[in-house]
């Protein structure tokens, strides 16, 4: 809900709509891949979402590494393959 690729193009599209500045504001539908190559890329608004998701991430996999105790934890999905930022 939080960290997925269309949670973060609707997060970026919410703040832009909401009067944010962003080098996002120039493209005709904000997508995932769009924020993190402009996190990458420095934009303060993208690198705040790729942020937020990240945590919000973290959280969910610490949650389940408690709750169950699992050695190995996979992630996966187009965001998974979004790189360091």
């Amino acid at each position: 809900m939080m960290a997925s690729g269309p949670a973060v193009a609707r997060l970026a599209d919410d703040a832009i709509r909401a009067g944010r500045q962003s080098s996002l504001a120039a493209c005709p539908t904000i997508t995932a891949i769009d924020v993190h190559a402009a996190a990458a890329a420095g934009d303060p608004l993208a690198v705040e979402i790729v942020a937020a998701a990240g945590r919000a991430l973290a959280r969910a996999i610490h949650g389940l590494v408690m709750t169950y105790d699992v050695e190995r934890v996979i992630v996966g999905g187009g965001v998974a393959g979004a790189g360091r930022p």
